[in-house]
């Protein structure tokens, strides 16, 4: 049943007549995600630009019984259980809030992508540990409440739940509550240990998909930039040749990260390459470590039978491309990720 006049003339009250959306091309366009699904059709979108105005529409969408679907980057899918109600799209919730140098962690609204929280962090001389699939547009409060056991690198650093420290999160009455160390004034590294924090209702919203409520704000540890990263490339023309390389680099801790991909990937990008297989050792840390690791795992890359390409390749692909567990792969276990953008 399509939404009444008068709830539309009170979200225009809650959000303004600009981000109050109902024309038949804006419902189309927010109908499907970047993975297809079965079109569903909201009856209105709103844009949100605060926590208050999205407390506002819960508390006028759950008095009036009306069904209400966060979305967040649009990268994933499906969006909506079924047709009609309330979009609320974040993206307008997209400020880079506080960085706490002391505790490494930082505060952003829920709309901002991953990409800019990647990018604001370099400039201060830190970085994410891991990064969020499906490209660029990813949102913070979409990876959170999504995919956040996922993302590049989570072979190596663990997933985003380990790393989030606290949410803001408005309910579906409308009452805005903090959760992990957000909830304890002062104290932002209180829950640094995610077997020390099994009481808090942080990791209760992880995953949740917007069903327990929406989140707008998301603190998180960040990582100081290494001194240097360097990596070495080689082509394989078998899987075999690739995975004598790769393991013989990690057995000799010659990489901090060990990726490979398939060919497909650089002609997309528009750099043919003749090999099918390609395999990159990363090294960060200090200069005279990394320029010693990346010698070993060149030589042990060619003893394998792999022939060395520029290094831009791994460039190309660094954070985006599938991750050898290095802490497992000695006893033959291997964990894998992969993306479709790179944050260099």
């Amino acid at each position: 049943m399509a939404l009444s006049v008068n709830i539309k003339i009170e979200l225009e009250k809650i959000c303004g007549k600009n981000d109050v959306l109902d024309q038949d091309f804006v419902k189309t366009a927010y109908s499907q995600t970047m993975i297809y699904n079965n079109p569903v059709y909201p009856d209105v979108v709103v844009l949100p630009e605060t926590k208050e105005e999205v407390s506002a529409v819960l508390r006028l969408a759950n008095a009036n019984k009306i069904t209400v679907t966060p979305r967040a980057g649009g990268t994933a899918g499906p969006i909506c259980v079924s047709d009609g109600g309330i979009i609320i799209d974040m993206s307008k919730m997209d400020k880079f809030l506080d960085f706490d140098e002391g505790n490494m962690v930082f505060t952003v609204e829920a709309g901002i992508t991953v990409y800019n929280v990647v990018q604001e962090l370099r400039k201060r001389g830190y970085d994410l540990p891991l990064k969020g699939w499906y490209g660029s547009g990813v949102t913070m409060g979409g990876w959170v409440c999504g995919p956040s056991m996922v993302g590049t690198r989570a072979a190596r650093y663990g997933t985003m739940d380990h790393w989030s420290s606290g949410l803001e999160v408005v309910l579906a009455t409308g009452e805005i509550v903090q959760t992990g160390s957000g909830a304890f004034e002062n104290c932002k590294c209180f829950m640094t240990n995610p077997w020390l924090s099994m009481n808090s209702l942080d990791r209760l919203f992880h995953q949740s998909l917007g069903s327990l409520g929406i989140v707008t704000q998301v603190s998180a540890y960040a990582m100081p930039l290494p001194e240097t990263t360097d990596q070495v490339c080689f082509g394989f023309q078998d899987v075999a040749s690739l995975s004598k390389a790769a393991s013989a680099v990690q057995h000799a801790g010659a990489a901090t990260d060990i990726e490979h991909e398939d060919c497909d990937i650089y002609e997309i990008l528009h750099n043919p390459v003749d090999y099918p297989l390609i395999l990159s050792a990363t090294n960060l840390g200090y200069k005279e470590e990394v320029a010693r690791k990346c010698e070993v795992a060149a030589k042990l890359m060619k003893a394998a039978g792999g022939i060395q390409i520029d290094s831009k390749y791994a460039r190309l692909t660094y954070d985006n491309t599938a991750n050898f567990n290095f802490s497992t792969a000695s006893k033959g276990l291997f964990s894998c990720a992969a993306a479709c953008t790179s944050y260099e």
